[in-house]
């Protein structure tokens, strides 16, 4: 979120807290008691919009990386098993399977590299019934189909992330626009009826309503622009 979008958001807080525990005086008037209710609503939509706005990617990246990481490790091992053995038993269609350089695990494109292990995979689940003497069991392959799965996944989570910031950003300001006019449009006129009743009330709703920047400056929030847009 902006400072501005920050600062408006802690007004909003403050209105629904002075409201909430003023049950007792806005109960005499059931349409504010409503639209408190759907003002909270709209409210609590933004929240979950900003952690998804400031998620940053750096750590899915990371992950990401791990994940490759331990994929090769266990493609690496796999493929250098099974060309020892398709190399003794003079087996050129498999040995071909799984002549992938290190280099190759480790570099190139992301997608390539998973492709590339799960050919090592599926080659050497072909032999693995005889490679126990090569330290191929089934274990072996189940461990890495799981790092090719783990790295799969892990492949598309930054895209993931980055679309859903994105579209986060987007939806912010029509959330605090919607949460203004309610706020403006709907909850503020009812007040006047409370200054003579209850002007306690409605001297602390008037304090609620002001936001409050990082400079310590105060914008009242009735009818001021800046309420009227995120």
């Amino acid at each position: 979120m902006t400072d501005k979008q920050d600062n408006k958001l802690a007004m909003y807080r403050a209105v629904i807290a002075h409201l909430t525990i003023s049950a007792e005086i806005i109960a005499t008037r059931p349409a504010l008691t409503a639209k408190l209710a759907k003002f909270q609503t709209m409210v609590s939509t933004i929240p979950p919009l900003a952690a998804l706005q400031a998620d940053q990617p750096k750590g899915v990246v990371v992950e990401k990386n791990k994940a490759l990481a331990a994929m090769a490790t266990a493609a690496i091992a796999v493929a250098g098993a099974v060309q020892s053995y398709a190399d003794e038993k003079h087996m050129d269609a498999l040995l071909g399977k799984v002549s992938i350089t290190e280099s190759q695990f480790r570099n190139g494109r992301q997608q390539n590299r998973i492709t590339r292990a799960q050919q090592v995979h599926d080659a050497a689940a072909t032999v693995v019934a005889d490679m126990a003497d090569y330290g191929l069991t089934a274990a072996t392959l189940q461990d890495l189909q799981e790092k090719i799965t783990t790295a799969t996944t892990a492949l598309s989570t930054p895209r993931s992330a980055a679309a859903a910031k994105k579209a986060a950003t987007k939806q912010l300001p029509a959330a605090f626009k919607s949460a203004d006019r309610i706020l403006i449009k709907q909850i503020d006129p009812l007040l006047p009826q409370f200054k003579e009743s209850e002007p306690a009330f409605y001297e602390k709703y008037q304090a609620a309503r002001i936001i409050i920047d990082r400079g310590s400056r105060s914008t009242p929030g009735v009818a001021a622009p800046e309420t009227t847009a995120a």
